[in-house]
């Protein structure tokens, strides 16, 4: 039976936060989110990565919509996530949706 898991996780994926991305100065370090690693250990797909997976292309970013992203003070990250698992289960599309237009689809 297909799974699917989503919502806002308050906390950034280990998908984002690694070390080609931390080269890039896009997080300060690489970090194996707990949350993150746990869905990919049990085997979940993370949709917006499957289309994406390079974040230093195409961040996704869903928090802070508060200020720019080069902000030195704050952090801007994918909190907001779908994640899934089931046989013959593919991502067609992925979108941000409703955040800053700059940054949103």
């Amino acid at each position: 039976h297909p799974i699917f898991l989503t919502g806002d996780f308050n906390e950034p994926s280990c998908l984002d936060w690694t070390a080609k991305a931390a080269m890039a100065k896009l997080c300060p370090i690489e970090v194996r989110w707990p949350t993150t690693q746990s869905l990919i250990d049990e085997g979940m797909v993370d949709a917006y990565r499957q289309i994406y997976p390079d974040p230093r292309i195409k961040r996704g970013l869903t928090w802070t919509p508060l200020t720019k992203p080069d902000d030195p003070r704050d952090r801007h990250d994918r909190i907001d996530m779908i994640w899934f698992k089931g046989a013959s289960m593919n991502v067609k599309s992925v979108e941000i949706v409703g955040e800053s237009s700059e940054y949103a689809d």
